[in-house]
Formats: C-alpha cells, structure tokens, sequence
C-alpha cells in the first residue's frame, strides 16, 4: 500500500473555471457594443458632415457622367486574301475619310440611314503572330527541295507573305449603343462586297 499515491492537487492552469470563461466571453460582447455604440455616436455626432460628403460626391459622379461620353468598342478580326491586304488598308481609310467628311450619301448607299456620323470611328491594324524555329525550319526544308528548280524566287516570294501577318484587327468605335452595332454590320458587309 505504500506504492499507492495519494491524488495530488491539481493546479488551476489545468482546469477551465465556467465563471472566468462567461467573464471572458461577457467582456468580449461588452467591448463589441461598446465600439458598436461609439460607431454610432459618431456617426450621430457628425451626421450632418458625412450626409454633405454622400451628396457632394453623388453630384460629382453624376456631372461626370454627363460630361464624359461613354464610346463603345466592336473588333473585328479579319483574315484577308494575299493579294487584298491593301484593299483592305484602302478601304478602311476611306471609310474613315468620309466618315470625318461626313458624307451621309455613301453610307445611305450601304444602308446605314443614321445621319450622324460624329461619334463613330474605325481604325486597322495588324496583328503580329510570332513564328517559332519550327516553322522556319519547314521554310528552309522547303526551300531545298526546290533548290534546283527555277521556281525558287517564287517560292521565297510567297513564304515571306506567309511569314507576314495575314490577320488584321478592324476596330469601331462608336457612341451610340444602338446604331453602333448596326453600322458595323454595314460597313463589314461593305468591306465583304469588294466595291
């Protein structure tokens, strides 16, 4: 029996005491209305202040939005034949010409009817496609095939149109939301006709 230990005290750090936890858990909701309440006295205190900032700013934004005009993007990615990339050039610069023009009979003629061509653009430009070592292997592997072949300037000739980006970006921009998409369908249908 002398191998039997009597029980010792167990300390207070292993024991969790129910008082001290609700005092814990009391103070924590007492400091969280406490900053609750000092929210809302500020907010009481300097009403007036924050309510002319809200009104100021509600102005601002709505005076900007008067004042700047929102333009509205369309883009088109083309992919033209060889020999029609300065058709292409061609008649997007015209277009764009007699849209600063203003010639209203031109796009009467294609079918677009709204009158006011200010606010609408069209710009074009290439896309650029990076050629891996790859591809320019096949090039020269092509190429030696055709070494002894009096065809070899034409062939060179077309691998560097190849080489050259084929796809184009037409881009429109335009003011107003209905008749934007209109017109864009109506100078790409003329751009397709090839007049």
């Amino acid at each position: 029996m002398a191998d039997q230990q009597t029980p010792k005290a167990t300390s207070s750090n292993d024991e969790i005491d129910l008082g001290q936890l609700f005092n814990m858990i009391g103070r924590g909701f007492k400091n969280l209305f406490n900053w609750f309440l000092r929210a809302f006295l500020y907010f009481k205190k300097n009403f007036f202040i924050l309510l002319a900032l809200v009104i100021v700013g509600g102005l601002i934004a709505f005076g900007l939005n008067q004042i700047i005009v929102k333009k509205l993007k369309t883009e088109v990615i083309v992919k033209p034949n060889l020999e029609s990339k300065d058709y292409l050039y061609d008649v997007v610069n015209e277009i764009q010409a007699k849209i600063k023009s203003g010639d209203t009979v031109f796009f009467n003629e294609i079918g677009f009817k709204d009158a006011i061509l200010k606010g609408y653009d069209i710009e074009i430009e290439e896309i650029l496609v990076n050629n891996t070592s790859e591809d320019n292997l096949e090039y020269l592997e092509l190429l030696e095939k055709f070494q002894d072949n009096g065809l070899v300037s034409d062939i060179i000739r077309s691998e560097l149109l190849n080489k050259s980006s084929l796809e184009h970006r037409i881009t429109f921009t335009y003011k107003d939301a209905e008749n934007g998409p209109k017109f864009t369908k109506k100078v790409m249908e003329y751009i397709n006709s090839n007049n």
